[in-house]
């Protein structure tokens, strides 16, 4: 136990040592988000950053949503297959607005 204790001391007294501390224009720059750091709330901002946002989270909730159905296709009522099949019609018209908006 004291040399885990004495490792994790050593670790952080190491960081603080070997860290650089330099701040630099890249750091002071925009956010992903095209925001400026220090800048009025107000400025317009660019719609796109959040459409692949949107996007992420579609693909996201196929994946999560899709691979746990595989495993129960044989227990399911038809009830169970129309509401996945529902849930993957609203995935398609995501995806479709995706296309034509040109984000993909």
């Amino acid at each position: 136990m004291i040399k885990v204790i004495f490792l994790a001391i050593l670790l952080i007294i190491g960081t603080f040592i070997l860290n650089k501390r330099d701040v630099n224009r890249e750091k002071l720059s925009t956010y992903e988000s095209g925001f400026q750091a220090f800048d009025d709330s107000r400025n317009k901002f660019y719609v796109k950053y959040f459409l692949v946002g949107i996007i992420f989270l579609i693909f996201d909730l196929e994946t999560m949503l899709v691979y746990p159905f595989s495993y129960i296709l044989d227990e399911i009522s038809i009830l169970g297959y129309l509401v996945f099949l529902l849930f993957f019609i609203i995935l398609i018209v995501g995806l479709l607005f995706e296309l034509y908006k040109g984000l993909l």
